[in-house]
């Protein structure tokens, strides 16, 4: 195995050892190999007490979602590989049918494969499907401006040298992670055949739930504002329910297919 895995936490001792961390125990996933990124002393100490005898790492990244981003992005030395999952991930699945999905069966094996591609196409960010919707999934993994979702997202390590990939945003971190490196490598990568099982803004958790509904909305609303000035040409504001009323979108911009998805064959990126 040649990742490492990162996972933000917050508040979710026993959620993220049932749900992401036994997860990746069934794929075989060393847990030397895994890091969860925590507030402060008090958060690693519990869930050292309630992980017992894991084998992982632990470490304490400030409070709020900036920081912890800013963690874990510069945590590994330059040029290694990071996959960041959030803690309440169930299953990463690939598209199967016209409605139908199915879980990968080689975790190990689709991410290396996910990281060579990118790599062999001067990327360093990847990303999946961000929604469990087969109707709509491809079969292709694609580059251009394309949304990588914070929640399961793979990138190579510049070990926080290039600040122009600092989040700045408190919210909406994954719009700007996509933004700033299409901005910086000219393209990310995605594959439209893979997504997730997750239970999104859950008590607790890396993100926003424990914030509440109201203040929630509130919170990404400036953000997505904050985004859309900042970064007209690549995205702009929407209607959308919830949020306020409002969220973020991607502009619409040409993206090429790359290949079938490393899920969806065993032959060596059967080009289409």
């Amino acid at each position: 195995m040649s990742f490492h895995v990162a996972i933000k936490t917050y508040q979710r001792y026993q959620g993220a050892k049932d749900k992401t961390l036994k997860m990746l125990a069934e794929y075989g996933i060393p847990e030397d190999k895994i890091t969860l990124f925590v507030v402060d002393q008090a958060e690693a100490d519990a869930y050292s007490e309630a992980l017992g005898n894991w084998g992982g790492n632990i470490i304490q990244s400030g409070k709020g979602i900036k920081s912890a981003v800013r963690a874990f992005r510069s945590y590994q030395p330059p040029g290694e590989r990071v996959l960041h999952i959030d803690d309440d991930v169930t299953a990463v699945k690939k598209k199967v049918g016209e409605n139908a999905l199915e879980p990968i069966s080689d975790l190990s094996e689709y991410v290396n494969q996910m990281f060579e591609i990118t790599e062999s196409h001067g990327a360093r960010m990847w990303g999946i499907y961000p929604v469990q919707n087969a109707f709509f999934m491809r079969e292709h993994v694609t580059q251009g401006l394309r949304f990588c979702c914070a929640i399961f997202h793979g990138f190579i390590s510049d070990g926080g040298r290039d600040i122009n990939l600092f989040s700045e945003c408190e919210y909406k971190e994954d719009f700007e992670q996509t933004i700033k490196h299409f901005m910086t490598d000219g393209s990310v990568v995605r594959d439209e055949a893979v997504t997730i099982k997750t239970a999104y803004y859950k008590k607790g958790g890396g993100g926003t739930a424990s914030a509440g509904v109201e203040k929630r909305d509130e919170l990404h609303k400036l953000a997505a504002e904050t985004l859309s000035s900042r970064y007209p040409d690549y995205c702009y504001m929407a209607k959308k329910k919830g949020y306020g009323g409002v969220d973020i979108r991607l502009r619409r911009m040409p993206y090429e297919k790359l290949c079938l998805s490393p899920a969806k064959t065993s032959q060596t990126y059967a080009q289409t």
